[in-house]
Order: C-alpha cells, then sequence, then structure tokens
C-alpha cells in the first residue's frame, strides 16, 4: 500500500495523470515551449547558410552551456573532472571548426581586396555559400 492507501500501481497512474492535468498551468511550459521553438527556427536557418558539417559540431555547445547554467543559477557542484571534460569539449569543437575559420578569414580578406579593386563581390566559401548570405 503507498501513503493515500491505495495500490501502488493505482498510486502511480493517478500521480501521472494528475502530472499531466497540472502541465498547463504552468508558465514554465509555455517558456519552454516558445524557447524550443526559437531554437528549431534558427537551427533551420542556420542550416540553409552553413553545410551541416560546419554547423553540427555547434550543438557539443549545448554539453557546455547546460551544466554551466546548473552550476551558476543553481549551485550544483561541478568537479575538477568535470571541468577538465568540459574543457575537452570546447577544445575538440575549437579544432573540428579550425579549418572553417580559415576559410573564413580568406572570405573576409577577399571582401577587402574586392571593395578595394572594383566592385563588390560576394565570395564563397567553397560550399556556395556567401559571407554575405550569412550576415543578411
Amino acid at each position: 500500500m503507498s501513503l493515500t492507501g491505495q495500490p501502488p500501481d493505482i498510486a502511480r497512474w493517478r500521480s501521472l495523470i494528475l502530472g499531466f492535468l497540472l502541465v498547463p498551468i504552468l508558465p514554465g511550459f509555455y517558456l519552454a515551449l516558445v524557447l524550443y521553438g526559437t531554437a528549431t527556427v534558427v537551427w533551420i536557418y542556420v542550416l540553409s547558410r552553413v553545410p551541416l558539417i560546419e554547423a553540427y559540431p555547434w550543438i557539443a555547445g549545448a554539453t557546455v552551456t547546460v551544466p554551466l547554467i546548473g552550476w551558476w543559477c543553481y549551485g550544483e557542484q561541478v568537479t575538477p573532472s568535470f571541468w577538465l571534460g568540459m574543457a575537452m569539449i570546447v577544445a575538440g569543437l575549437l579544432l573540428t571548426q579550425l579549418g572553417t575559420l580559415r576559410q573564413w578569414h580568406a572570405v573576409a580578406a577577399g571582401i577587402e581586396r574586392n571593395h578595394s579593386t572594383g566592385p563588390a563581390r560576394s565570395p564563397t566559401d567553397g560550399h556556395g555559400v556567401s559571407l554575405h548570405a550569412l550576415i543578411v
């Protein structure tokens, strides 16, 4: 028997049903929906302008961001080995993007050269994506 005097299976189902009924009245639920929708729209926008192989590694940023929010906002304990792991994730992210950064520097240098020598052209990063398209 549970604390409510009902068999455990009935008490479990009752709390589950009550939980689902309470969700629509929680403001945090609607905030989560808005944040999720916004993140989805931003992700689709990014993927329409950047190749997947360049954009996807940034998903690892959530692996670092969420624990940092937990540590900063909620005072959760973060061990030294966890900090080391997060540093390794950031290093891996930067390594995967190193080639991309070199391409963008070359694109930026091309824009400066084009601007000083004639009409501005929109050089691409080798994938047909122009720097201008990313900014606009």
